[in-house]
């Protein structure tokens, strides 16, 4: 008997060993079962049930509690979270056995005791921390935005360029002006007529490419109007001076000549010489007719052979 072997009873010795007398509710070997067991009805939540004389006890797991472990012991209603006033306040969230707190932003810990200097690990990533009541705030250096200063502010963003492409750099931006726009964010109309860009012609302004258009002169083409119109050759006009026109020619003949290409005689009695020689006073010539005087020889034009020398006119074609 000096292991005390009955739970709920007297040991008493005997030949064979040992004797249990039970107490009043008890039976068994040891006296280890209730005379009327109540664990029929088992302790919920993992607790252990336990038969008493009359009854049953439940050992509870950690975290419950009731007489058969069915409440939940609520581990916040003692106020674990350590508050610091209003805008400051810890929230306790209930767990198994357990809570967790959720710490203003200056503070840490399991319960949130320990305070923090919120500036300590350099929150602001490009600008100066201070300290507030709510925990820190980021004064931001030029170029940067942002709750931490994290982000480059874009220049373009609000589209400042009215006439050309914008570029960002940092801290500024840049126009790049569409042709015939300039200055600082391309809302300057340029006069490209100011350079007097059409040679032979005059300058208007014109929402096109080169920003002007050119009205040429007769004889003259092209954009600029530095191009003669090629409608004209050595040989159009047989007695006169070939002008160019946007689509055509006219021939502005000499005296004596007429026709739209100069070609015919208009004085009576005209001839149409080729020398052949002349020398003291004396000349030597063929009679030729109009079609035959073009611009490979030299003619003369007269009115009557004593007229020589000397000559009425001269065309040097």
């Amino acid at each position: 008997c000096q292991s005390n072997p009955c739970v709920n009873g007297t040991c008493i010795e005997t030949s064979l060993g040992f004797a249990c007398q039970c107490s009043p509710g008890y039976q068994g070997v040891q006296c280890q079962m209730g005379m009327y067991s109540s664990c029929a009805r088992p302790c919920i939540n993992g607790g252990t049930c336990l038969d008493t004389p009359t009854s049953f006890q439940c050992l509870c797991s950690p975290g419950y509690t009731g007489l058969h472990c069915q409440f939940d012991i609520n581990e916040c209603a003692s106020n674990p979270c350590k508050s610091y006033g209003p805008g400051a306040m810890a929230n306790c969230t209930q767990g198994i056995n357990s809570y967790t707190c959720s710490c203003p932003l200056d503070t840490t810990g399991v319960s949130c005791e320990q305070a923090i200097i919120a500036c300590q690990s350099n929150p602001c990533i490009h600008g100066t921390c201070s300290e507030t009541a709510a925990g820190f705030a980021c004064q931001c250096s030029p170029g940067y935005e942002g709750v931490q200063c994290q982000s480059e502010i874009n220049e373009c963003a609000s589209n400042p360029c009215s006439n050309g492409q914008c570029i960002d750099l940092f801290s500024k931006f840049v126009c790049h002006c569409n042709y015939g726009y300039s200055g600082p964010l391309c809302n300057q109309d340029y006069n490209e007529c100011a350079s007097n860009p059409c040679v032979n012609g005059y300058c208007s302004h014109s929402p096109n490419d080169n920003g002007y258009t050119c009205s040429c002169f007769g004889s003259y083409t092209g954009t600029n109007c530095d191009a003669p119109l090629s409608n004209c050759n050595s040989t159009l006009c047989t007695f006169g001076t070939c002008i160019p026109t946007a689509n055509s020619f006219t021939c502005n003949c000499a005296n004596g000549f007429s026709g739209q290409l100069c070609d015919t005689g208009k004085i009576a009695d005209t001839l149409f010489i080729s020398i052949l020689h002349y020398d003291n006073n004396f000349l030597n010539f063929n009679i030729l007719s109009p079609s035959m005087c073009s611009r490979d020889r030299l003619c003369l034009i007269i009115n009557s052979f004593s007229s020589v020398p000397p000559l009425k006119s001269m065309l040097l074609p």
